[in-house]
């Protein structure tokens, strides 16, 4: 069976990387440390546009630093400070033990989310990597989907979809006919619209989860 998995805050600690790296821009830009709440808040947890994101700053500091510049050493730097989500790396082997065709299915730009699953060793634990850069496709479009079905060589009617994002990952696989688990990240689902296949806490309670809905 196909187990689509997200990056970004599911097997990536997104959060904790980009926090750091706010911390360290604030810091090193000699800005008050309310501005850690207004460049975050900016992020929108990964979903800003990140161009959007850096003509905010440029503007709010009047910094002289070329976009590109600045958008580089981002990019740079939180693939440095990236780290992997915990148990992301043993639930990926568990899934593969147990029989699973794995995929990370990720939204983002090619060069920082191929960065990431190089600098995490996350490559050569998955069967396929699907990138919305490399297609110029976006989750919730169920054409990236497709493209990892298609890279697997399983049906999507059989397959699984894990990440954190109500939108992007449980709705936008919904609409495949792929089971879902959403990873809450301590929050409350509050779609009207769809439900998740099964809710987990942490990556250590997806296999049982699996399991659990095959066998029930």
């Amino acid at each position: 069976m196909l187990v689509m998995l997200d990056l970004d805050n599911t097997l990536s600690d997104r959060a904790a990387a980009v926090g750091t790296w706010v911390d360290e821009f604030v810091v090193d830009r000699g800005l008050p440390d309310r501005e850690r709440a207004w460049i975050l808040d900016r992020d929108q947890d990964g979903y800003s546009d990140r161009r959007d994101v850096f003509e905010a700053i440029i503007d709010r500091y009047a910094l002289a630093d070329p976009i590109d510049d600045l958008l580089t050493a981002y990019q740079r730097r939180v693939i440095e400070l990236s780290t992997p989500t915990p148990g992301a790396t043993s639930c990926l082997q568990d899934l593969r033990a147990a029989g699973h065709v794995l995929a990370i299915v990720s939204n983002g730009s090619s060069i920082q989310q191929h960065g990431k699953i190089d600098a995490l060793g996350l490559r050569d634990l998955v069967d396929a990597v699907i990138i919305s850069g490399d297609l110029d496709i976006k989750k919730p479009d169920p054409r990236i989907f497709e493209a990892a079905s298609s890279a697997a060589g399983l049906p999507l009617g059989q397959a699984w979809m894990v990440g954190d994002s109500p939108l992007h990952d449980v709705v936008g696989a919904d609409r495949c006919e792929a089971k879902t688990a959403w990873l809450n990240r301590g929050r409350t689902w509050t779609d009207p619209t769809t439900e998740p296949t099964v809710t987990i806490g942490s990556l250590a309670e997806l296999l049982p989860a699996i399991e659990s809905a095959a066998a029930g």
